[in-house]
């Protein structure tokens, strides 16, 4: 049986005496690099005789060994090498008299600030600055494919929805047009695009950016939480989805990353567990997560972050109540064991 204050097993960790931040990878020391940094984190040394500056010791000297340049001016993030998910805003039919209708809208808006709360990527606040889908745009339209709920409804699938016709970027985000084939299931989706409830949702991934790790408190960022601007991405595949934005956040737009992957463990185990490296955490971490409405015992005493929180810690995950929100977005979780693609 693994031991209670050392989640990730027997491994290196920065601070060995109480179990936390592991170092044993490249994304574990980036990851603890980052977790440490944080006031709430940091605030907790000395903790049993273990000081800060002894943890940030160990944790330098492995980003050292594993090539990772790290100081503090870049501590307070760590965004993962993964594709992440985008939703908000609504999806547009536009009647068409030789066919199903055409699909329009915008998969991103530019140079609005929106909360970003995800256990793989972190907590932080996030805009995508004009400009940053050129690129995309002109080289990898081919590449990109419509999907409804990113491929992973249980009867629709990968199937794609319809070839893109009109590709754009415009002043306020890249706009969008794509007329729908003639397939029954696109006719099951008719209903809900004509009455207007789907919302619109991108998965791309992120190429450069721009950090601000400590920003002035603001209108928009109240609690001057780490701020990251998105200079260019790499759009992979973007369509309607069953909850986009949430309705109780004062922005239109949300990361739905988390809820993604954990589609995606049911359908494409290798890929999850890629995606669970890229964020230094692991996996055990995942096999206590609740399912939807039933936490099992004991799953908000584990974390498995890698700022040390797990079994026995005390500690829940500071995320895990906005991972599953009353406000019925989780609901797109349930019965994810069904999921066909």
């Amino acid at each position: 049986m693994a031991d209670s204050n050392k989640p990730y097993g027997n491994v290196a960790y920065a601070d060995p005496k109480n179990g936390k931040y592991p170092i044993d990878t490249a994304a574990h020391a980036k990851a603890a690099w980052s977790y440490i940094n944080m006031p709430k984190n940091a605030a907790k040394y000395p903790l049993n005789g273990v000081t800060l500056s002894s943890v940030k010791a160990r944790i330098m000297a492995a980003c050292k060994k594993f090539g990772i340049d790290i100081s503090e001016s870049n501590s307070a993030h760590f965004a993962p090498d993964m594709d992440v998910i985008r939703s908000g805003g609504g999806v547009d039919l536009q009647p068409d008299s030789e066919g199903l209708g055409t699909l329009s809208g915008r998969f991103s808006e530019f140079s609005r600030w929106y909360p970003v709360s995800s256990v793989f990527e972190g907590d932080f606040l996030e805009r995508v600055s004009p400009g940053s889908t050129a690129d995309t745009i002109r080289d990898g339209r081919d590449a990109m494919r419509v999907l409804f709920d990113h491929g992973t409804d249980r009867q629709i699938g990968n199937k794609v929805l319809g070839p893109i016709d009109v590709l754009e970027e415009r002043s306020d985000g890249p706009y969008y047009e794509v007329p729908l084939f003639d397939t029954s299931y696109n006719r099951d989706l008719l209903p809900g695009l004509k009455a207007g409830v789907y919302g619109a949702s991108m998965r791309m991934r992120v190429m450069d950016d721009e950090w601000n790790d400590v920003p002035a408190r603001s209108e928009a960022n109240p609690e001057g939480i780490p701020e990251r601007t998105i200079t260019r991405m790499q759009v992979l595949e973007f369509g309607p989805v069953t909850f986009a934005a949430n309705p109780g956040a004062s922005a239109g737009v949300r990361s739905c990353t988390d809820e993604f992957y954990f589609r995606l463990r049911e359908i494409n185990t290798p890929a999850f567990e890629e995606a669970v490296r890229a964020s230094g955490r692991s996996l055990e971490y995942f096999d206590k997560l609740p399912v939807i409405g039933r936490p099992p015992a004991g799953a908000r005493a584990a974390t498995g972050r890698a700022d040390g929180g797990g079994p026995g810690n005390g500690a829940p995950p500071e995320s895990l109540s906005e991972l599953y929100r009353g406000d019925g977005e989780a609901l797109a979780l349930r019965g994810i064991k069904g999921v066909r693609i």
